[in-house]
């Protein structure tokens, strides 16, 4: 190994450490986006465990979700079916904005065609105080999609 691989392979170990030890959500998000940016695999793995773990609070955990959908979206549509119906409000909120921002790309079709009716039956099973958190996500996602 020479010395640049291992100065990279450090800097990537700093960075999942700052995105999974979180001691501030801004700079465990700037390390996070970086990490996608160096390594996709293991910012999904670290998205993954970040939602999967509730690490930080719900808007750190909503961010991480974005990365997630931006660097392997069947991996966020398959952790859409897992858990649409019981994350936070905010979070869904998350989900919803990136189906509906993604509409137009013909390359995800099939996966916005699955994730949309996810999305709608998480929206049927939530009452109207937790969804007027998210309302502006809500309403974008109604108008991208209307039933």
């Amino acid at each position: 190994m020479t010395k640049t691989d291992a100065s990279v392979l450090n800097e990537l170990s700093r960075l999942e450490k700052q995105a999974i030890v979180v001691e501030d959500f801004d700079e465990g998000g700037d390390a996070l986006q970086a990490l996608a940016k160096l390594d996709k695999a293991r910012a999904r793995e670290v998205a993954l465990r970040i939602l999967r773990e509730e690490i930080g609070d719900v808007y750190y955990q909503a961010s991480a979700f974005d990365v997630l959908y931006g660097i392997s979206a069947p991996d966020a549509v398959r952790y859409m079916e897992a858990a649409a119906t019981t994350v936070d409000p905010y979070i869904l909120g998350s989900m919803l904005t990136e189906i509906a921002v993604d509409s137009g790309y013909i390359e995800h079709q099939a996966l916005v065609a699955k994730a949309v009716p996810l999305l709608r039956r998480a929206l049927a099973s939530r009452t109207t105080k937790e969804l007027s958190a998210i309302e502006a996500s809500v309403k974008h996602f109604e108008e991208t999609y209307p039933a």
